[in-house]
């Protein structure tokens, strides 16, 4: 993402004005309406003592500090927590438009608009914009449909809310109550933030299909949260809402897979950060569990400064299956073939024939057994005996 430097001057719509707008009308209904429930014998309420929490404005989330940033884990759960990555990769004038933007999405208002110093540029506007939506999955009302329209020095972002506009809050109560489901069941036992990211992690590739027949739905947490149907966009969605409120710090990153837009998350554990792509684990393996830049990269690309350089906490790392090539693999196979029945899953850095890894595990088999291996495009295999 290009630095547009001091070319964006400021927000002038403002999102201060339309905010107090919307709260001054908010109050005036809910004074009028007050007024009509009361028996006419007595006097309505002063504006100051209505104030309820329904009148103040949408509470925007801020970046927290809140988070297990060691190895291990603290059980909590706060879903008020959100990091903010993508924001961390604008210039300081640009954070200043990512906050007039979370402002103004937060409190529903249609638009924002810009007065630059030099002629704006819509992609750059559309990239500040994308960098809040990545970061925080509660904005799952917004649809993708948001549009750039400029005019000499002038420049307006128009945001486009989708069906769960008028029930965000309903949808986002149901959310929570699944993410509740999650935490207690899966995560509230665990010791370090791996096993707390692995937990929910595989709580959506054991639940969520991918599926587009919902298009709104699909491409929110909403889809794969409540209906277990989504795509990576919505999915991605899913696990940074139940990550940051289990307090792992996650965020999203989008790209490119096989010549597609394609969504995914970065997470950060130990001060080391990852990438990490539910969507493509859907098939049950870990291949895209914290990876570093070189890996995904094999079968991803993208332009943000991820910064992730370890495979420390990489599931075929962790688990001892990480290995060179096949040969190195070999005594790894035999002793697991050996248990069967067994699954199990392992990573080569060579790519290797299954039928070679068929006999590898066949000279370890203490018995007559089926044997299934699948694999992924990035060097990852897991075997089913049986």
């Amino acid at each position: 993402m290009f630095d547009l430097g001091k070319a964006i001057f400021d927000a002038i719509n403002t999102v201060a004005n339309e905010v107090q707008k919307q709260q001054n009308l908010q109050k005036q209904r809910q004074a009028q309406e007050a007024e009509e429930e009361l028996p006419k014998h007595m006097a309505p309420e002063s504006s100051s003592a209505k104030k309820t929490a329904s009148s103040q404005p949408a509470a925007s989330k801020v970046d927290s500090s809140d988070f297990n940033t060691g190895v291990r884990y603290t059980p909590s759960l706060d879903f008020n927590r959100v990091w903010r990555f993508n924001r961390t990769l604008l210039s300081k004038q640009d954070q200043s438009l990512y906050d007039a933007i979370q402002a103004a999405t937060t409190n529903c208002i249609p638009s924002v608009r810009i007065r630059c110093s030099s002629t704006p540029d819509p992609n750059h506007l559309m990239q500040v914009t994308l960098a809040l939506i990545e970061d925080d999955p509660s904005l799952f009302y917004i649809d993708s449909g948001i549009t750039v329209r400029t005019q000499g020095d002038l420049a307006e972002i128009q945001f486009k809310y989708n069906r769960y506009l008028d029930q965000k809050d309903r949808y986002y109560e149901q959310m929570k109550n699944v993410a509740r489901k999650v935490y207690e069941s899966r995560v509230k036992r665990c010791s370090t933030v791996y096993e707390a990211e692995l937990a929910i992690h595989d709580y959506l590739t054991e639940n969520v299909t991918y599926d587009n027949s919902d298009d709104v739905g699909a491409h929110s947490p909403v889809g794969p949260l409540l209906t277990n149907k989504g795509v990576c966009e919505g999915i991605s969605e899913a696990f940074c809402f139940i990550a940051c409120a289990c307090g792992i710090k996650t965020s999203m990153i989008s790209g490119m897979m096989n010549k597609e837009r394609h969504r995914w998350n970065l997470v950060e554990i130990g001060g080391k950060k990852y990438h990490l792509d539910v969507t493509s684990d859907l098939s049950g393996m870990h291949a895209f569990f914290n990876c570093n830049d070189a890996k995904i990269r094999q079968t991803h690309s993208f332009e943000k400064n991820s910064n992730c350089r370890s495979m420390d906490m990489n599931y075929y790392s962790v688990n001892g299956a990480n290995f060179s090539s096949l040969n190195d693999a070999a005594g790894f196979l035999r002793d697991n073939a050996a248990n069967a029945p067994k699954t199990f899953e392992f990573m080569l850095d060579s790519a290797a024939d299954p039928q070679m890894i068929g006999k590898a595990i066949q000279s370890g088999l203490r018995r007559n057994a089926s044997i299934k291996i699948t694999s992924s495009n990035n060097g990852c295999y897991r075997v089913i005996i049986k």
